[in-house]
């Protein structure tokens, strides 16, 4: 075990790190270092956790973490998304802004697969309807609400069409929760 020094004595005699003896908030009880109080065995945990082979090797111990940590944590999260809509608005006002040729591509793509699975016998009129409900609900509620393909157009094990039948309607936070899964 190493000797227990505090952060400020630390940085007084120049070192790396320090050791206070007490875990950090995820249990780890290692050396901390000076310059972002970071855990050393949390830091290596983020280190593996951003390794492309290890992401391959353990998606779905990745994926059942994150939907955990999203079931433990909506409330927060669609509380943070309320309160800071208009900040969240112009962050990605800004990102479109500085990268037109992005935002430009992922739109295109997105209208190429719509355009693609947009069956020849699908009622558009319906659809349009779909939308149209979709922007009442937004008004009637205060809450943005997407259309939703149940089926994505572009789903990683399955892709849906874009017909009146694959729509549904889902407040904002559902439908980014949902993302591309089915």
């Amino acid at each position: 075990m190493p000797e227990i020094i505090t952060r400020k004595q630390a940085i007084e005699c120049g070192m790396a790190f320090y050791f206070t003896g007490k875990p950090c908030k995820r249990g780890h009880l290692a050396k901390r270092r000076v310059g972002n109080k970071a855990c050393q065995e949390c830091e290596k945990n983020h280190r593996a956790a951003h390794n492309p082979q290890y992401h391959a090797e353990n998606r779905d111990k990745i994926l059942k973490r994150k939907r955990k940590w999203w079931l433990d944590n909506r409330e927060k999260m669609v509380r943070y998304r309320e309160q800071n809509r208009d900040r969240r608005r112009e962050v990605k006002r800004l990102w479109y802004k500085n990268n037109p040729d992005k935002a430009n591509a992922m739109a295109a793509a997105r209208r190429a697969a719509k355009a693609q699975r947009t069956a020849p016998w699908a009622n558009n009129d319906e659809i349009a309807r779909v939308y149209a409900q979709a922007r009442l609900a937004t008004a009637v509620t205060g809450w943005p609400h997407h259309v939703d393909h149940i089926i994505p157009l572009r789903g990683k094990d399955v892709c849906g069409l874009h017909v009146e039948t694959n729509l549904q309607i889902l407040p904002d936070y559902e439908n980014i929760e949902k993302s591309n899964n089915f």
